[in-house]
């Protein structure tokens, strides 16, 4: 698997963070990128702050080159930060229920 692949525990773990927000078929991570993308925007203060975080962690693992840190560790922190954002703050911002 390459690394800018995305493993399916890893699509589960943003899937639970997003809600409903998402489909049951993992999304590429193009389509996670910009679901954490309209999340930051959606929402103000830190809550913006965390879904932001997400989104620039996410790009990165979407852009890394095999190097430290890798795009495995960087979609990881990318998915603590989203945990963090949806735990702490509420539903994601447009989110079905």
């Amino acid at each position: 698997m390459s690394d800018k692949t995305c493993e399916p525990d890893v699509m589960g773990a943003v899937g639970t963070a997003l809600g409903s927000w998402l489909s049951s078929v993992p999304p590429t991570a193009e389509t996670v990128l910009e679901c954490l993308r309209a999340a930051e925007a959606g929402t103000t203060g830190q809550a913006r702050a965390m879904w932001g975080f997400a989104a620039l962690n996410w790009e990165a693992a979407l852009n890394a080159d095999g190097g430290r840190p890798s795009g495995a560790e960087l979609r990881a922190v990318a998915l603590e930060y989203a945990q963090f954002a949806a735990r702490e703050h509420g539903a994601v911002p447009g989110a079905v229920r």
